[in-house]
């Protein structure tokens, strides 16, 4: 770390930590990471896993994600579409970092309260904010991929709308627990991976409401066309 850093940005996934250092230029400063995320830890655990991380007191701490979940470090309370993303900070919440000196500040997460149409996100929403700043004035909608992807609706700087998939949970469930995992017992990237991925695209696309069915044929086509794991799991990411 160097004494160039004047705040530091911190996303507390679930699964992990990424933390980065910003420079008065707005250039990164230094970059550290972590595998305790939410999930592995208790409330008293965030101020000496972040401290351990950041090495040094004073500096404003802006974190983004899951450590402002209701299981987190403190709850940081969602803002409610139609939100607008340069306003984010106002609804920071300051979580108690014992004896550490940090200055830490938890963003708030989006929620949708539409009837049939509940929804929520927790780290997208400041991912999207960097959006604006690239493209001031964006109008459209944002495609999101990860473990839950986020399908965002943006205009006048405000998240209108946002619908979650969950994608790449179900991906690795079905290839970790279900029948499936016999197709996938392989190297899954390889020469076939995007003929995989056009066709379960194409099929998808054309019977929608098939896709149990479909799912299964990951397993078919590899007994009964030789399908490889490559080919089976560009499929199954096309569905």
């Amino acid at each position: 770390m160097t004494n160039s850093t004047e705040w530091i940005a911190v996303d507390w996934g679930t699964s992990n930590v990424r933390v980065w250092g910003i420079d008065p230029s707005g250039e990164i400063a230094f970059t550290e990471t972590s595998d305790q995320g939410m999930g592995k830890l208790s409330r008293e655990q965030y101020p000496g896993v972040l401290a351990g991380l950041v090495k040094e007191r004073g500096t404003d701490i802006v974190v983004c994600g899951m450590a402002g979940a209701r299981q987190g470090w403190l709850e940081a309370p969602y803002l409610e579409t139609p939100a607008s993303l340069v306003h984010l900070a106002n609804g920071a919440v300051r979580p108690d970092a014992g004896d550490t000196g940090l200055a830490a500040r938890i963003l708030p997460g989006v929620c949708q309260r539409l009837p049939g149409g509940e929804d929520v996100m927790r780290g997208e929403e400041t991912q999207l904010l960097g959006l604006l700043t690239l493209r001031p004035g964006f109008k459209g909608t944002v495609i999101m991929p990860g473990t839950h992807s986020k399908w965002v609706r943006i205009a006048g700087g405000r998240i209108d709308h946002f619908r979650t998939a969950m994608t790449g949970e179900l991906y690795d469930v079905l290839g970790t627990h279900s029948v499936l995992r016999h197709s996938l017992d392989g190297e899954r990237t390889g020469p076939e991976t995007e003929d995989g991925v056009a066709e379960g695209l194409a099929t998808g696309l054309e019977h929608p409401g098939e896709l149990v069915s479909l799912l299964f044929r990951t397993r078919s086509a590899a007994l009964l066309s030789a399908r490889g794991a490559d080919w089976c799991s560009g499929y199954l990411s096309g569905l």
